[in-house]
């Protein structure tokens, strides 16, 4: 199972949270490399969704707009965990000595406050990961007026670190929900779901990725003028209206479409729920989902459905 590494990191914990010690792990550098994990070896990642206060991890939506979402890959379930970040220096290093504060964008996000009333002098650096950040400040000299954010954990992971402070986040209840994503084969998925520990019995969630149908333009390279015209939007409304009366949208996040045809043209991602006190299973959770995807079909929009759990 890959996730996003070093050891120690949020994505570790989650991962080891939800699949416990039944297989084997492997760390990757970024959530892309995750990605591309399961392209090869991996037959499943777990990767961040979102955070309840910083929002939506960029780099798992950009991944999420992948062909291989949908058909060769899945998304079996989701996790929860619970977020409190600590701040580790070099061994010796004061707080007023650090000029830089280095960790993933999110968790950098996620202590604004501290880092701008403790720290307001310090730059922000963007790692890979949480654990990379205390890494590297654990094993290269050039650091040694850093300061990294990070699992309380890596306390124990990293020689040569002091832990200053615990608990910097701006919000006490901070959470981040997970993604966990497997190859779309029956073995696969058989050895798979039987791990996930907080499985559900009857599947009641799912997440459909759409775009809507290009706007109609007179060239095929857009003016500035056209671009910025109103009609260079298609209206969404019709979009969402194909959800309703089949399930619950909870949430609609967007990114640049990869397409290329139009600039400022999106792709969304609808994470829906089954509505309440409609009895179902998963053959008939599925062909709802199914036929939300072909309704948004029918208004000439592409649209997939990533998974259901």
């Amino acid at each position: 199972i890959a996730f996003l590494g070093p050891l120690g990191t949020y994505s570790h914990q989650a991962t080891h949270g939800v699949l416990g010690d039944q297989t084997d792990y492997l760390p990757c550098s970024t959530i892309r490399d995750a990605f591309g994990a399961l392209k090869s070896t991996s037959h499943a990642i777990v990767v961040p969704q979102e955070n309840s206060t910083f929002g939506p991890v960029a780099e798992t939506y950009d991944q999420l707009r992948r062909g291989e979402l949908g058909s060769e890959w899945t998304i079996v379930g989701e996790t929860v965990l619970s977020i409190q970040h600590c701040l580790f220096v070099r061994s010796g290093t004061k707080l007023e000595e650090v000029k830089e504060a280095l960790s993933h964008e999110q968790a950098l996000g996620q202590c604004n406050n501290f880092l701008t009333t403790r720290m307001p002098s310090a730059a922000r650096i963007k790692t890979t990961s949480t654990s990379a950040a205390v890494k590297l400040i654990s094993s290269d000299e050039k650091y040694r007026y850093s300061a990294a954010i990070g699992p309380e954990v890596c306390g124990t992971l990293f020689l040569g670190i002091d832990l200053l402070h615990i608990g910097i986040q701006d919000e006490d209840e901070n959470f981040t929900k997970f993604f966990v994503i497997a190859k779309n084969t029956p073995s696969n998925l058989q050895t798979i779901l039987p791990l996930i520990s907080n499985r559900q019995p009857i599947p009641d969630r799912g997440l459909i990725r759409f775009s809507p149908a290009l706007p109609s333009r007179t060239s095929s390279s857009p003016t500035i003028t056209q671009v910025s015209a109103r009609s260079s939007y298609t209206p969404l409304l019709p979009y969402l209206n194909a959800f309703a009366s089949s399930v619950t949208l909870c949430r609609l996040d967007r990114r640049a479409s990869t397409a290329g045809k139009m600039p400022f043209h999106d792709t969304y991602f609808a994470y829906v729920e089954r509505l309440d006190g409609v009895l179902t299973d998963a053959i008939r959770w599925s062909e709802t989902l199914k036929q939300v995807q072909s309704r948004i079909q029918a208004l000439g929009g592409d649209a997939t459905v990533l998974g259901f759990w």
